[in-house]
């Protein structure tokens, strides 16, 4: 709990300099460096292409990918993910050969499936993040940082949702949520998570309002703290379930007391890009 405290208070202020004080270059940068880092530990931790070449290639396509969708650049996202389809192609069609199979460095149908999902998915849902704070809308008074006043949204939803569910479980828990997925998880957790996300929401929204001056609806965004709390806790169980499968504890073990880096961002795959969808339908007419 300590290392997880710890590791929680570095991170925070290193996230809102970047989103906050870095140019949009270097934020871009990072994310590419923080999808390949997901793509290797996804891939390696599995076993899906560990000692295989597919396995670096891989992390190179991830990066190269979120680069071009942090600008939802369609041309480039295409060609990438049909350069990357063709690599995954070949490795396949490879491991018919006796050498190929004789060496042990062999990826079937479900590693390469394994790989597109880490090397093309994953990134498109993380980088809603990135989308978020480059919103440029027409007409907006404070068009240059539009973004800068959302893209803390996505993370105080599951961070808070993830924290309270944490205490919460600890102070009421007595019926377990998922326990062949992740035992220590209940259901009074887990309300109370979404509660907080609500709540997280709700002042999220009073700030903007009532001193950035920012005309946001509770209406809009309260509801949607409820449906970020469900969707965060269905992100960490997906996730949980693929560790369970494969028989391991975490992805990776950067970030002290979470784990890997998709250990700690698993529950924002599926929020970040919801939030996106609201802000495009309510400020990108």
């Amino acid at each position: 709990m300590k290392a997880r405290i710890i590791t929680a208070c570095v991170a925070i202020p290193i996230i809102i300099v970047c989103f906050f004080f870095l140019p949009d270059l270097v934020v871009t940068l990072l994310f590419c460096l923080l999808s390949g880092i997901m793509a290797w530990e996804m891939l390696g931790a599995t076993g899906a292409m560990r000692g295989h070449p597919l396995l670096n290639i891989s992390c190179v396509f991830a990066a190269v990918l979120t680069y071009f969708y942090c600008y939802f650049n369609l041309l480039a996202i295409f060609i990438t993910i049909f350069l990357y389809s063709a690599v995954g192609f070949y490795c396949l069609v490879k491991n018919f050969e006796s050498k190929a199979r004789q060496s042990g460095k062999v990826v079937d149908f479900g590693h390469v499936t394994e790989g597109f999902f880490a090397v093309i998915i994953l990134p498109l849902l993380f980088t809603s993040i990135a989308r978020i704070l480059y919103m440029r809308p027409e007409g907006f008074s404070a068009t240059q940082t539009f973004g800068r006043y959302f893209v803390l949204m996505p993370f105080v939803a599951v961070w808070l949702c993830d924290t309270l569910a944490m205490f919460g479980g600890m102070l009421l828990g007595k019926h377990k949520l998922a326990p062949n997925v992740s035992p220590k998880k209940t259901v009074e957790g887990s309300l109370v998570g979404v509660a907080g996300s609500v709540l997280g929401m709700f002042g999220y929204v009073f700030v903007l309002r009532n001193f950035c001056n920012i005309d946001v609806g509770y209406a809009i965004f309260v509801p949607l703290g409820l449906i970020a709390g469900v969707l965060g806790q269905i992100g960490d169980l997906f996730f949980s379930v693929i560790k369970r499968g494969f028989e391991i504890k975490d992805f990776g073990n950067l970030l002290p007391g979470h784990g890997g880096v998709l250990d700690r961002f698993d529950s924002i795959f599926l929020v970040a890009p919801l939030f996106e969808l609201v802000l495009i339908a309510l400020f990108m007419r």
